[in-house]
């Protein structure tokens, strides 16, 4: 008798553990998949029901100087790190600090699009973005916060200029200079 496959421990192996230090908790009774597209500077990802998480184990293996950008292709993303919890919607977008445990999953199938953005990039252009870390940058109107309420003030455009100049600027397409960058990115992390 064949031996039976198991499709979670062959994406945690072959994907997951092996390529970017991370783990999948699948929700109960509901058969796995995955699907992993590599894009410019990234990496699109679909998943079905549960969490995708880098605890203590999985964080000290490395690769620990660099932030993702998430960006959800989903109704409700929901992803947590540094003890806060954003909820995302389709075309929002967050950014985690790689060295540092969080989870990014959902209820229910889910697709996101994550690109690395190293440390040494960020500094060398004179932006800190470690106060974006777990941050909602959404993409349409406000919408309310699951937990207290209050509204978001980023508009569309604001979002949207942030996460183009932000890959324009780590693929090294950007006709921005580091100082424009940085007082653009002051401006729009004070609307916030």
């Amino acid at each position: 008798m064949a031996a039976r496959r198991d499709p979670i421990r062959e994406w945690r192996d072959g994907f997951a553990r092996g390529m970017h230090s991370i783990e999948f908790a699948p929700a109960p009774d509901v058969p796995f998949h995955a699907s992993v597209v590599p894009i410019l500077h990234g990496v699109r990802t679909t998943l079905s029901a549960g969490f995708t998480f880098r605890d203590d184990e999985l964080v000290k293996d490395g690769g620990g100087d660099a932030f993702s950008l998430v960006l959800s292709r989903s109704k409700n993303l929901e992803v947590a790190q540094r003890g806060r919890e954003v909820q995302l919607f389709h075309g929002d977008a967050t950014l985690l600090h790689v060295g540092e445990t969080g989870h990014v999953g959902a209820n229910g199938d889910f697709e996101f699009i994550v690109q690395m953005i190293p440390y040494t990039e960020a500094a060398a252009r004179g932006v800190c973005l470690d106060s974006s870390v777990t941050r909602r940058f959404c993409r349409r109107r406000p919408r309310p916060c699951s937990s207290c309420g209050a509204r978001s003030v980023r508009s569309k455009s604001e979002s949207c200029q942030f996460h183009v100049t932000c890959t324009r600027w780590c693929t090294g397409t950007s006709s921005i200079s580091p100082p424009s960058l940085s007082a653009r990115r002051r401006a729009w992390a004070r609307a916030t």
